[in-house]
Order: C-alpha cells, then sequence, then structure tokens
C-alpha cells in the first residue's frame, strides 16, 4: 500500500462490508484475508499488516464501485447487470 494511502478504521471497514452485505466469510474469501484476522481488525483486537489493509481497502473500494454503477443505472432507468 502506498505509503499516503489512507487506511481503513475497523469501523469504515466494518461499515463498508455491512453496505455490501457481506459476511466475514465473503470478504475474507475477496480479500484473501482469514476470517478471524478480519474479525478481530474489526472489533478491535487486532491489528492487520499492511499488505492485508491494502487488500481489504481494494477489494472494498472496487466493489463499492460497482455498487455505485449498479445504482447510478437504475437511478437513470437503465437495468442494472
Amino acid at each position: 500500500m502506498p505509503a499516503d494511502a489512507p487506511v481503513l478504521t475497523p469501523e469504515e471497514m466494518r461499515e463498508l462490508r455491512m453496505l455490501l452485505l457481506w459476511s466475514f466469510t465473503d470478504f475474507s474469501k475477496r480479500a484473501r484475508v482469514p476470517r478471524s484476522t478480519l474479525c478481530e481488525y474489526e472489533t478491535k483486537r487486532g491489528n492487520l499488516k499492511p499488505a492485508r489493509q491494502a487488500s481489504c481497502r481494494k477489494v472494498l473500494m472496487q466493489a463499492m464501485v460497482a455498487h455505485s454503477a449498479k445504482i447510478a443505472k437504475l437511478v437513470a432507468g437503465e437495468q442494472a447487470a
């Protein structure tokens, strides 16, 4: 992760995951980070190494962009793919 990339706080990570309707298992598979590690981070009982933080951030941001595009199409009256 670049030095200037913002780190997602446990609260931000949980909120994004929940907006996507992903369980810890769903998120774990997509980010390739152990489920227990994600759970510990979100509940503030552990930390994420920079590489894992970067993986989580990338997966969440890509999913949010995809969902935003679907929402924009629905608002415009188009059928979402």
